[in-house]
């Protein structure tokens, strides 16, 4: 069996699962085997995974492949591609900025020299001496002039760009850290106790899927200080005012292990209220002392293990509205 026919199956049998415990029924074509993809919210049968069709579901690998991410579920090639590759990117650069930052390694960026465009390589490793290497495809005339001019004038009009974090970095994230918790949870982070479909995750998938659009205030990240977190989800419910879900993943390139957390909303109605109150604390360097719980591997094809994650919330925190 393919790995994408492997998650549309487990996913499918959670997701009747969870309408049988939240009772709702899916349309008859999509009870037996149906996947909704957490972007789009739109439902898929089997057929959904034909090379035939423009909007195909494929395999989503969270982080990013390229820094080693797992292949965690499905989305629809659409919706992905939308915003997706441009979010990619965004984390592509940031951790190459902190790479370039910390001194690990180099950071590529295009120079222009006396107005010539060529590829450069800014290299800070040996902060004593920092070093600028540059190179071209095609030698030109521009080439020539810039070789002369830097072996003949002491000084030479040079100009580059690298990239730099912005709220997409920040959304990007978002997309990893809702991806990660979709793929070890399943449905029941996104569908409501109090209303069928949870509205915090539904306004952060127009989020992710609308990067331009400025529709969440309140993103969290951190990127330091979790040596007491290993990569897992945690039900954050002391202080209750706090009470959220923290998502902790690692970010792997060929130089180092590098790992994030970042705050989701739980599945009551509190909600973003949560991520304002901890927004708050952390801008006023207060303290937190967290009391959290480690959410264990968890069977999404299980009828009763499918439900942990709103159990223990019941348990520990309760459910009603703000």
């Amino acid at each position: 069996m393919k790995p994408a026919e492997i998650l549309f199956n487990k996913f499918s049998l959670n997701l009747q699962n969870i309408s049988f415990y939240l009772g709702f029924e899916l349309e008859e074509k999509y009870q037996k085997e149906g996947y909704i993809c957490p972007l789009s919210f739109k439902i898929f049968s089997k057929e959904g995974l034909s090379t035939n069709w423009a909007d195909q579901l494929t395999i989503e690998h969270v982080p990013p492949e390229s820094l080693s991410g797992k292949a965690l579920c499905l989305t629809n090639r659409i919706s992905n591609s939308k915003s997706g590759h441009t979010l990619d990117i965004s984390v592509l650069n940031h951790i190459k900025i902190r790479e370039s930052n910390e001194g690990i390694s180099g950071l590529k960026t295009k120079v222009f020299i006396e107005g010539v465009k060529m590829d450069g390589y800014l290299d800070f490793m040996n902060k004593e001496k920092p070093q600028f290497n540059f190179s071209y495809y095609k030698r030109h005339q521009g080439i020539t002039r810039v070789e002369n001019k830097m072996l003949t004038d002491k000084t030479i009009n040079l100009k580059f760009t690298i990239p730099v974090d912005n709220r997409d970095t920040l959304i990007s994230f978002l997309r990893i850290a809702y991806l990660y918790a979709f793929g070890h949870l399943g449905y029941s982070l996104i569908f409501g106790v109090s209303k069928l479909v949870n509205p915090n995750f539904d306004l952060i998938r127009r989020q992710i899927n609308n990067p331009e659009k400025f529709l969440i205030d309140d993103i969290i990240l951190i990127n330091k200080d979790l040596e007491n977190f290993q990569a897992g989800l945690y039900i954050v419910y002391e202080p209750i005012e706090c009470r959220s879900l923290f998502v902790v993943f690692d970010i792997v390139t060929v130089n180092k292990k590098w790992r994030y957390g970042l705050f989701l909303p739980g599945p009551d109605d509190f909600g973003f209220k949560a991520l304002n109150n901890i927004k708050l604390l952390l801008n006023n360097k207060k303290k937190i002392d967290f009391v959290y719980h480690n959410i264990p591997d968890i069977d999404l094809t299980d009828p009763i293990d499918c439900m942990y994650y709103v159990r223990y919330w019941s348990h520990k925190v309760g459910f009603f509205n703000d």
